[in-house]
């Protein structure tokens, strides 16, 4: 049986009260307004194996387009959700498409996850707005009977993305069971919940948008303040070398599937 740590004591408490303000009981919720979605659109999809293309709608009227990718499901089906934060390259309607075709997929294989990756519909990953997109999202999900497990729901970001994990990670420590950055630095102040949430943070030394030694230093001191955040330096990869690293991706798989499992 797996020993609970404080950690993972404090986790739990925080992931059962987040699941009922998600379903809307109000116990556990502060929060007056809630973004909402049209949990039509989220209740159509259908979960066959392999890429979907899909979009929905919240309650303010922005339209969210995603790409989602699914393993075969049946009716007993509780997964992990993960959510798969596009960086500012891409352009088109579903800018997370080569993050998840290329990147998240490939590198996180055996997870049996439901991926989703979103396009941005805020200024950054990193606002409130965005933020509360994506818990409109799960609690969408999970009224919608969505074959996911809401204590499994990991966000994992490339360059803007990236910064998008720490900042939500930060801000809802107790969405999420887990956060991937990928090629970014976390922002001033987004480091509050880490002690909370495991990182794993892939960094390239050669990476000339976020200097190695930059995100190195901010990491290592939040690692010794007992932050459960693993750094993992990777040689010769450049900020936009977003395939390559998807066999770094993979090196971080056992430590993402102790988590969930």
């Amino acid at each position: 049986m797996k020993r609970l740590t404080q950690i993972d004591k404090v986790k739990s408490g925080l992931v059962f009260l987040s699941y009922l303000c998600l379903m809307g009981l109000g116990i556990a919720c502060s929060e007056e307004n809630i973004l909402g979605v049209h949990l039509w659109d989220l209740e159509l999809v259908n979960f066959e194996s392999g890429y979907q293309y899909e979009k929905v709608t919240f309650d303010d009227g922005v339209e969210m387009p995603y790409v989602m990718h699914s393993p075969i499901v049946t009716s007993a089906s509780r997964l992990p959700l993960i959510f798969v934060l596009h960086g500012s390259i891409p352009q088109g309607t579903y800018k997370g498409e080569i993050f998840l075709k290329y990147l998240a997929v490939p590198g996180l294989p055996e997870t049996d996850a439901i991926f989703v990756a979103p396009t941005l519909r805020s200024p950054h990953w990193t606002s409130q707005k965005a933020l509360d997109q994506i818990k409109a999202l799960i609690r969408g999900a999970i009224k919608a009977d969505w074959p996911i497990d809401p204590t499994k729901v990991v966000v994992l970001g490339y360059s803007n993305g990236g910064m998008g994990v720490w900042y939500m990670t930060g801000q809802e420590p107790e969405l999420f069971a887990a956060g991937i950055s990928i090629a970014a630095e976390p922002v001033t102040g987004s480091l509050k919940g880490t002690n909370i949430v495991p990182k794993y943070a892939i960094h390239s030394r050669n990476d000339e948008v976020f200097p190695f030694a930059n995100v190195q230093l901010k990491l290592q001191d939040a690692i010794d303040h007992g932050a459960p955040i693993v750094l993992a330096p990777a040689d010769n990869l450049s900020h936009s070398s977003v395939d390559g690293y998807a066999p770094l991706l993979r090196e971080a798989q056992p430590w993402l599937l102790q988590i969930l499992n």
